[in-house]
């Protein structure tokens, strides 16, 4: 190889190896707080059947599809940032995800943190990303298991050319990922999501992600702008391998982008997911929907949900009946809740439940229908309604037993049904608590940093 293309070749590797990071300063700046193929084109003449109120698609790719951005080198595993804190300081937590135990994950600003005595102490393990000073910067995180995270930023105000009144997640802005606790991490390819196209006023991004397993997740970049109306564009992007790349799924048939303002997101298994959708309209509004989609785009069924048998004219009687907390217990098995409002009747809501993969749903009536709900299931059959009151179900969602009530809202970490952590939230201030026994009791925790 000549000379001219050894430039040529190494001058590529270095765009492409800092395309994720507009700025390589060394700085990590001042931080606010805050789960293949080539893309794939729906055919020119789809045939779509409609079965069981279910509208299903077969999308195949073509010639021309164009193939995801594809490192020439791999990222190489960066230790984790100078640490923000001292041995024994004190923590105030945004967000907790416990994923046994004593071993779990945190977040506070952004920053990641890891605890392995079940919340008491906790050890900066934050991803070296570098922002230049005077960029505030949000954190988005998924972290499937002990060992394993992905992590995505957002930053706000960068420059003239993407002055916004909100955050954004840049187009070749890279996942952080790690596979042994924060010890190490490594930045996936950039992601050159498209959401930038045709932004309006106040455009904001964000991510979302939905695990199956180490290996196998989802992250959605969402958006939001006012352009004649509200617009809610998004893309869908699937890894399975643990975060090293992330390929376009494609939520529309006919394009990357989705405008749907997407409700739920969950995993079936390694190769399906499921996606809840608000449908509410000015005039005459759907039924609740979500799609199942293959995470190699090839497939895409819409679904209709009936409404429950002992309210046929449920759908009709109220102007917003929406679907949201998608569980995806077992591979067949579904869980989600919808609520019924906007009309001079009650709000009432429903758990809907099925186990042959949506063939045919049972609609249970809510007693309650709790405020900023977080439903919860660890299998077919035991699961939890989180809120300030507390649910217990036993069979499946069928029958739901009151636990307790407490005097704050809360983002909730359970590890089965008796084991869990939330961070309360009261008159502007987060606390960490713990409950060993389903939530009919909490322990206040004073978490620290650990030496």
């Amino acid at each position: 190889m000549n000379m001219k293309n050894k430039l040529i070749l190494s001058l590529i590797l270095i765009l492409l190896l800092g395309a994720c990071s507009p700025y390589l300063g060394s700085s990590h700046g001042d931080l606010t707080p805050t789960e293949l193929p080539a893309k794939p084109l729906i055919n020119s003449t789809p045939i779509y059947t409609l079965t069981n109120n279910s509208t299903t698609g077969n999308v195949r790719p073509t010639s021309s599809s164009t193939p995801p951005l594809t490192l020439l080198q791999t990222d190489q595993p960066h230790p984790p940032a100078l640490s923000h804190f001292r041995a024994g300081d004190d923590l105030t937590l945004t967000s907790i995800h416990m994923t046994t135990n004593t071993q779990g994950w945190g977040v506070s600003g952004s920053n990641i943190l890891r605890t392995a005595d079940g919340g008491q102490t906790w050890r900066d393990v934050t991803p070296p990303e570098s922002f230049p000073s005077g960029i505030n910067s949000s954190i988005f995180a998924s972290f499937p298991d002990a060992q394993t995270a992905w992590v995505i930023y957002s930053i706000k105000r960068i420059s003239q050319e993407y002055v916004r009144d909100g955050p954004v997640i840049l187009p070749e802005t890279c996942v952080w990922f790690t596979t042994n606790s924060g010890q190490t991490w490594q930045r996936s390819q950039p992601l050159m999501h498209a959401l930038y196209e045709g932004g309006g006023i106040d455009f904001t991004t964000w991510a979302e992600f939905a695990s199956f397993d180490a290996q196998t997740g989802w992250l959605m970049i969402r958006g939001w702008y006012i352009g004649a109306g509200n617009h809610t564009p998004s893309q869908l992007f699937g890894t399975t391998d643990g975060g090293a790349t992330w390929t376009l799924i494609k939520t529309n048939p006919y394009s990357p982008t989705s405008f749907h303002d997407f409700t739920g997101m969950s995993l079936a298994d390694g190769q399906t997911g499921w996606l809840s959708y608000q449908t509410t309209g000015q005039i005459d509004p759907d039924p609740p929907h979500y799609i199942k989609i293959s995470s190699d785009s090839l497939t895409w069924e819409q679904h209709e949900l009936p409404p429950p048998a002992d309210a046929v004219d449920l759908f009709r009687q109220y102007p917003t009946c929406e679907p949201y907390e998608l569980n995806l217990p077992m591979a067949t098995s579904g869980r989600m809740l919808v609520v019924c409002s906007g009309s001079a009747k009650p709000t009432i809501g429903y758990l809907y439940a099925t186990e042959n993969n949506g063939e045919t749903w049972q609609a249970y009536q809510l007693a309650v229908v709790p405020e900023k709900p977080t439903l919860l299931f660890f299998d077919a059959a035991n699961g939890l309604l989180l809120g300030q009151e507390i649910y217990l179900t036993k069979d499946g969602g069928h029958s739901w037993h009151y636990v307790n009530s407490v005097a704050w809202d809360a983002q909730f970490s359970f590890v089965d049904t008796q084991n869990g952590w939330a961070i309360a939230r009261q008159e502007q201030m987060n606390t960490l608590v713990h409950t060993s026994d389903g939530g009919k009791s909490w322990q206040k925790i004073n978490p620290k940093v650990a030496p």
